[in-house]
């Protein structure tokens, strides 16, 4: 069994100036672009280093891909008509590489949503959709402007593979001191010409504590992570929708912690926490999803949090159940310093969540 070495194409709110490479694994590296403005999407390169067999013809179990591949190949065989069908069977062969086509999207998926989270800039992709759209230019500002129909989507030009990660021909990114990075305001929108891709100095850590998690909780964070990535990406088309996600992301890492608490059983029906408390009164089990909830930000961010977690998660059930917050009704309003100010409610919700979620991570 042997790794290669893959180039994909990612991009950035900010411009990558310099390289990040954690190990052996993967690295990434600015694009080459020219006259490019400070308002676009930025390109840069992500080479990963992976073994590009599938379950059950690669052991190994780093990557979230590889727990999903092994769960996935376990179900197939075991639900199947055929009672008896193995690796060797014509289904399962095709099954896998149709897998083994999608691999490389999905850890690069995964990289790119880890280091949102880790870092104070988004890394996407494009997702091949086709509009209408109106093309900007540098030079002939004369020419009437003039919709045309195009696909969403850069060229980063022929990718390489290899057996190794490329040396890089420029310098290391900025890392900056833990406080001082995760002190600093992130703006999901562009934020001015001066800022580029810098990285907190602890995320080589980050990444350790990532790739060593037990295989539960890595899923759980890796699902977290997803829905917090959905989170940022929805902050300016469906706020209410934002909110929702975020929550969830904290939610996914409750239910994966579970193993701490074996006392909380789940109903073999609905799956849904089955509470230890009992009213005193009438003897019934009590709804424990807000304490959970509210535990968890204080556990894994302050004892401050309290209040606001209580009003985070009353906020949540109500859209959750039919609600929009007044951004999604074209009243974004204007800041009173009143409970009202909803756009500061949710930016202060995706940070401490945030926050919470790398605590979590550093004390698994």
């Amino acid at each position: 069994m042997k790794s290669i070495a893959q180039q994909t194409g990612l991009l950035s709110n900010y411009p990558l100036r310099g390289y990040y490479r954690y190990n052996d694994l993967f690295q990434i590296l600015p694009a080459a672009t020219k006259n490019q403005s400070f308002q676009q999407d930025h390109p840069l390169i992500l080479e990963i280093s992976y073994f590009s067999d599938v379950w059950p013809h690669r052991n190994q179990l780093l990557w979230h891909r590889d727990l999903w591949e092994r769960k996935r190949f376990e179900y197939i065989r075991n639900h199947s008509i055929k009672k008896k069908m193995d690796s060797s069977d014509d289904w399962i062969k095709a099954y896998q590489q149709q897998t083994a086509l999608k691999r490389l999207p999905a850890l690069r998926a995964e990289v790119s949503g880890l280091l949102t989270l880790f870092a104070n800039h988004r890394f996407f992709t494009y997702t091949h959709e086709q509009h209408w759209f109106i093309p900007t230019r540098a030079t002939d500002t004369d020419v009437p402007a003039r919709s045309i129909w195009g696909q969403i989507e850069y060229i980063f030009g022929p990718l390489e593979s290899g057996s190794g990660l490329s040396k890089p021909t420029c310098a290391a990114v900025t890392k900056v001191p833990v406080q001082k990075y995760y002190a600093s305001i992130r703006d999901v929108m562009y934020a001015g010409e001066d800022n580029t891709v810098q990285l907190p100095e602890n995320i080589d850590q980050l990444f350790d504590h990532y790739f060593k998690l037990h295989p539960d909780r890595k899923t759980g964070f890796h699902t977290a992570c997803h829905l917090y990535n959905r989170a940022l990406e929805l902050h300016t088309t469906s706020a209410s929708l934002s909110l929702v996600a975020a929550v969830m992301a904290i939610e996914a890492l409750v239910n994966c912690s579970r193993d701490d608490s074996p006392a909380i059983k789940v109903c073999e029906e609905c799956h849904t926490p089955e509470s230890i408390e009992k009213c005193p009164v009438c003897g019934l089990p009590r709804y424990r999803a807000t304490s959970r909830f509210k535990q968890f930000l204080t556990d894994f961010g302050s004892e401050k949090l309290k209040k606001f977690a209580n009003e985070l998660y009353k906020t949540r059930s109500k859209l959750a159940h039919g609600g929009l917050l007044r951004d999604d009704l074209h009243d974004s309003g204007f800041y009173a310093g009143s409970k009202d100010e909803e756009a500061m409610f949710l930016r202060n919700s995706l940070s401490l969540i945030r926050i919470a979620m790398l605590n979590w991570l550093i004390k698994s």
